[in-house]
């Protein structure tokens, strides 16, 4: 009866509230009955069945409190809404105040068999619409003053004083694409405005048969910024360095596979000699063979740049270069393991060693490591390249031939594997830097 008289305060209170103000009313109800029935204040614990049915109750009256207040915060909520502008709310006000509004219904046009009523005037044409006028333009400024003037950079890949600059001495090594180096060297001098040598055709005096020596070309070539062809190494050690010292010279070169250089020196000797022999059409073996026992007749130290028994070790240790007379060495320079240990001790002071099979990265680390840059035009690109280079295969040669092979290239195949080790430290320290 307690509970049931604090209903409509329950109604009006939060949950929270409502709990706490029925705990103080069942703890009263089992303190008078305590007070009433002595004996069952004695006893320690309710029978099972009190105790069910009391929590029954207790169950029941919450689920009735939690009703009512549920249906007062609905009468709230509704009377809220119906306090909001607008229509009068229909049965689901929540639904009828989500929905958007029906538009207006359009005027009623007129028939077109009426006629139009005289009292009423024609209807005005709307106004066409017109954009807001445009705010005054600000008042004009002053003219900003002029930039400073700052003279242009250097060209890419310029000198700025050839006195103080390298002498680059590319040793030429025959069929390991050097022709891209020549030109590319030969382009960059004259856009630093330095002088440029080549030994071949671009010689002075070769096409006359009569080719100037090294002496006389560096004497008529001022301002030498670079220097190749099918020479030695050791150039800044002869007489005529005199002509650009003390300016010091660095070395570039290009190597290639031992074997995959023999057989592009085996198409360009064929295709050349069957300009003039159209007959001569000799195999690998046949032609290697041939070479080997015509050498074999020579002096082992009267060698040049074009010999089979391991030249390519040769070149990067003795000096050597072309005369009228044909290839003339001052040193001793045989086909040796002492040659070899001399050209891999060489190695260092090239400053570029390149490698044929990876041409595109030569470039590129011949420009980080020198300044060098690769202008050449179109059609001086991708020059003197043997077509025919893959096309012969040298894994199926005889055990002969093979081993005969092996020998002719016993050294430069050690040379090479150095080279090989140099070139990828060189690429990789150049990226990081």
């Amino acid at each position: 009866l307690q509970s049931a008289s604090r209903l409509p305060v329950l109604a009006r209170t939060p949950i929270d509230r409502r709990v706490a103000m029925l705990k103080p009313t069942l703890v009263r109800s089992t303190s008078v009955e305590s007070v009433e029935n002595p004996s069952s204040a004695k006893r320690s614990v309710w029978p099972r069945s009190s105790l069910l049915v009391s929590l029954v109750v207790n169950a029941l009256l919450l689920l009735a409190v939690i009703s009512l207040a549920k249906g007062r915060v609905a009468i709230e909520e509704q009377q809220l809404l119906n306090k909001a502008p607008g229509p009068p709310c229909l049965t689901n006000a929540k639904l009828h105040l989500m929905s958007p509004r029906p538009p207006p219904p359009p005027p009623p046009s007129p028939s077109p068999t009426s006629p139009a009523s005289p009292t009423s005037p024609p209807p005005s044409p709307s106004p066409p619409l017109t954009p807001p006028p445009l705010a005054p333009p600000p008042p004009s400024l002053p003219p900003p003053p002029p930039p400073p003037t700052i003279p242009p950079p250097p060209p890419h890949g310029s000198v700025d004083d050839i006195s103080q600059h390298p002498v680059y001495n590319f040793v030429h090594v025959p069929k390991c694409g050097g022709s891209e180096i020549k030109f590319m060297l030969r382009f960059w001098s004259e856009h630093v405005s330095g002088g440029f040598l080549y030994h071949g055709l671009s010689w002075p005096g070769w096409e006359d048969g009569n080719s100037s020596t090294l002496e006389a070309a560096l004497a008529d070539t001022p301002n030498l910024v670079a220097l190749g062809g099918h020479m030695g190494f050791g150039i800044h050690l002869r007489p005529e360095a005199r002509y650009f010292a003390p300016r010091p010279v660095k070395y570039v070169t290009m190597l290639r596979d031992p074997r995959r250089r023999m057989a592009s020196m085996f198409e360009f000797n064929v295709k050349g000699r069957q300009k003039s022999e159209p007959s001569y059409d000799p195999n690998f073996e046949e032609w290697i063979l041939e070479k080997g026992r015509h050498e074999a007749t020579l002096d082992e130290d009267a060698w040049d740049p074009w010999i089979l028994n391991n030249s390519m070790s040769r070149q990067l240790c003795c000096f050597v270069m072309f005369a009228t007379s044909g290839y003339h060495s001052q040193q001793r320079c045989a086909g040796t393991l002492a040659t070899a240990r001399c050209a891999i001790d060489n190695l260092p002071h090239y400053t570029v060693v390149g490698l044929t099979d990876y041409m595109g990265e030569s470039m590129t680390l011949i420009t980080r490591l020198t300044g060098i840059v690769d202008l050449r035009p179109p059609a001086a690109r991708h020059v003197n390249m043997n077509p025919h280079d893959s096309s012969l295969n040298l894994d199926n040669l005889s055990a002969s031939t093979d081993a005969y092979l092996g020998q002719l290239l016993r050294w430069d195949n050690l040379v090479y594997y150095h080279a090989q080790r140099r070139f990828w430290s060189d690429y990789m320290g150049s990226a990081a830097a």
